[in-house]
C-alpha cells in the first residue's frame, strides 16, 4: 500500500482527513468507556462508580490536550516566521506590530489573572476544593477570556466606527 504525499495535498483535505481521525478514535474511547465495566462499584466509597477504562479515557484526554498545545505552538512558530519574512503592512495595517502586541497583550493578561485570581476554596455537589493552583488557574482562564472578549467586542465596534467614518468621508 501506497501512502500519499501529504505535502501535495490540498490542506482542506488534510484536516478534514485529521479531524475525520480524531472523531473515530474519540468515539471508540467513549464507547469503550461507556460499554466495558462502566458499572464497576468503586471500593473505597461503595456509592460512587469506578469504570474500568477511566485510565484510557484520561490518558487519551492527556494525548489530545498534548497534541493540541504542541500544533499551536508550532503554528504561531511557524506563523511568527512567515510574517517577519513577509511584507511589513497589508491595507496600512502593520501585521507584525499587531501581532507581536497581541501576543504579548494575552500573555500579560494571563500573568495577571493568574496573579490576582482567587484561591479560596470552592463547594461543588458538596465537595469542597482546595487545590490552590487549579483554583488560581481556573480563575486566570475565565478572566482572560472574558477580558479578551471584551476586548474583541470594543474593537469590532471602533473598526465599524472606522468604516463608517470612511464611508462618508468618500461620498
Amino acid at each position: 500500500m501506497k501512502f500519499p504525499n501529504f505535502k501535495d495535498m490540498p490542506i482542506e483535505l488534510l484536516s478534514g482527513i485529521v479531524l475525520k481521525a480524531i472523531i473515530s478514535v474519540t468515539a471508540i474511547v467513549f464507547l469503550l468507556f461507556f460499554l466495558i465495566g462502566f458499572d464497576e462499584i468503586y471500593e473505597e466509597s461503595p456509592e460512587y462508580n469506578e469504570p474500568a477504562m477511566t485510565n484510557m479515557l484520561i490518558w487519551y484526554v492527556l494525548i489530545v490536550s498534548l497534541s493540541a498545545f504542541v500544533s499551536i505552538v508550532v503554528a504561531v512558530i511557524l506563523q511568527i516566521k512567515k510574517q517577519f519574512r513577509s511584507d511589513h503592512a497589508d491595507n496600512r495595517v502593520p501585521k507584525q506590530l499587531v501581532s507581536l502586541s497581541i501576543t504579548i497583550t494575552t500573555i500579560i493578561a494571563l500573568a495577571l489573572m493568574f496573579t490576582f485570581g482567587s484561591s479560596d476554596p470552592i463547594t461543588v455537589n458538596g465537595e469542597q476544593f482546595t487545590d490552590w493552583i487549579w483554583l488560581k488557574a481556573t480563575d486566570m482562564f475565565i478572566g482572560v477570556i472574558a477580558l479578551l472578549l471584551i476586548v474583541a467586542f470594543i474593537a469590532v465596534i471602533v473598526s465599524s466606527m472606522r468604516v463608517a467614518k470612511n464611508e462618508r468621508n468618500n461620498r
